[in-house]
């Protein structure tokens, strides 16, 4: 979600007073659901037609770009169309990345109120209780420090979440590791998305050599390696190593995908 997208659905609902407090509410919406938010902001002092403004958009259903378009119709203020166009920019370079696992959420808040613009929470695809990371941007917090303009986007990850995740994640073992040579991400990503929908994959970004990422994939017991070079790339192909027989062949990704599988 991004901050600016609250704070408009605020001014769509002509609430002016005790903004972080009615999102802190809304925070709580997954939790305590539509019910307990309600209560809160009533008691808070928030109109009935107030209330329902809020849910009239904390409700809205669709894909991204459904969600998004909705948004731009209802956020008519300066801070609610200046969050719709951040967020249109970051699902742009999104669908660049072919990220499919990113979704656009009106009631995310994040309570902290130091955020500015984009915030975000990251759970396990099993849909754990707790978040394994959140963070966002917050463009003032450090110039408030340094009495200089220094625009950031921050994170934070729980240790134990990530750990109970992998404990109980039986297909967590690594089966290939792709080495990147001289291909920028856009180029290679999308070769690491199709190797995923069949194992399980993990990639360098490092740009540490093809050498040292050997070096890596041994120390990690990983079984095979898949360099991607731009003659490979061109052919539509990697060149797969056999890290425990040292052969190397030229192969299609399907091809790869048998003779890891069996």
């Amino acid at each position: 979600n991004n901050r600016k997208i609250l704070i408009g659905l605020l001014e769509y609902a002509g609430i002016e007073n005790n903004q972080n407090s009615v999102i802190l509410s809304i925070d709580k919406l997954e939790k305590i659901k539509k019910e307990g938010v309600g209560k809160e902001l009533t008691e808070k002092g928030l109109k009935e037609e107030q209330i329902k403004k809020l849910f009239e958009i904390l409700e809205i259903k669709g894909t991204n770009e459904e969600i998004l378009s909705k948004l731009g119709e209802l956020l008519t203020t300066e801070t609610g169309k200046e969050g719709v166009k951040e967020l249109g920019k970051l699902f742009e370079l999104i669908e660049v990345y072919n990220l499919e696992k990113v979704v656009l959420v009106p009631s995310l808040a994040r309570g902290l109120n130091y955020y500015t613009g984009t915030i975000y929470e990251v759970f396990s695809k099993e849909k754990t209780n707790s978040s394994l990371g959140a963070g966002g941007r917050f463009d003032e917090l450090l110039s408030k420090s340094l009495r200089r303009d220094l625009p950031s986007v921050g994170g934070s990850f729980g240790l134990d979440a990530i750990s109970s995740v992998i404990e109980s994640d039986k297909k967590s073992n690594v089966q290939i590791y792709l080495i990147p040579v001289g291909i920028p991400d856009e180029k290679f990503l999308p070769v690491v998305k199709k190797l995923r929908e069949k194992l399980n994959v993990d990639f360098d970004l490092s740009g540490r050599g093809i050498s040292k990422n050997l070096d890596f994939a041994n120390a990690n017991n990983i079984s095979f390696c898949a360099i991607l070079g731009e003659q490979e790339l061109k052919e539509g192909k990697v060149k797969l190593k056999n890290m425990n027989t040292r052969e190397e062949k030229v192969l299609s990704v399907g091809e790869v995908v048998k003779i890891i599988q069996g």
